[in-house]
């Protein structure tokens, strides 16, 4: 499933990012992306991802950015997270259609270990992507699923080893992409 950006979530992303910058910290460091241009994605992601789930994506726009959230989603009885990549295109497209072994590179969704404590307030984590751009012009993003929090603290641990044979910069949760449940899934849950 993917949804298309509009020019309001694009100025609400530039605005929200600016806003944010000087609270966050990133975990992974990214060599063709400033963290400026990351914040952006981040918030384009989490408007996208809320639009494709049936919610306003204009709500939770925090007041500031002085402490960390308590998730990108907050409804009564339901917190998600929402994580958002940029991924070459072709090798997105083969990711949507469910035509990478988990195993081989892009294969696994990653979450930093310095991000895992955080897990504990999320009911959820959403995963989703934007084809990679030169010009950092993102039209689509795109959903790949969803995993219940408890399942991920359940069956992973951080690791600097790839299944690839390499190694991550830094120790994370490398979530295999199979395992990632159709976000309609999420939907359902979400409008009880």
């Amino acid at each position: 499933m993917a949804v298309e950006i509009t020019q309001e979530m694009r100025d609400a992303a530039q605005r929200e990012s600016a806003r944010r910058d000087p609270h966050i910290k990133h975990h992974f460091e990214l060599q063709y992306m400033t963290g400026q241009q990351r914040d952006v994605v981040g918030f384009l992601g989490e408007f996208a991802c809320k639009q494709c789930l049936g919610l306003d994506w204009r709500a939770g726009i925090r007041d500031n950015y002085d402490e960390i959230d308590d998730g990108d989603i907050l409804m009564p009885n339901v917190t998600v997270d929402i994580k958002t990549e940029t991924i070459p295109f072709d090798i997105l497209m083969k990711l949507v259609r469910r035509q990478v072994v988990d195993d081989e590179p892009y294969g696994r969704r990653l979450i930093n270990q310095e991000q895992v404590p955080f897990l504990n307030h999320y009911d959820y984590v959403v995963w989703g992507a934007f084809a990679r751009s030169v010009r950092n012009v993102y039209n689509k993003w795109y959903a790949f699923g969803y995993l219940e929090t408890a399942y991920i603290l359940a069956h992973y641990r951080p690791t600097l080893d790839t299944p690839f044979g390499r190694k991550y910069n830094e120790p994370c949760l490398n979530i295999r992409h199979s395992e990632l449940k159709n976000i309609n899934g999420l939907a359902r849950i979400l409008a009880r």
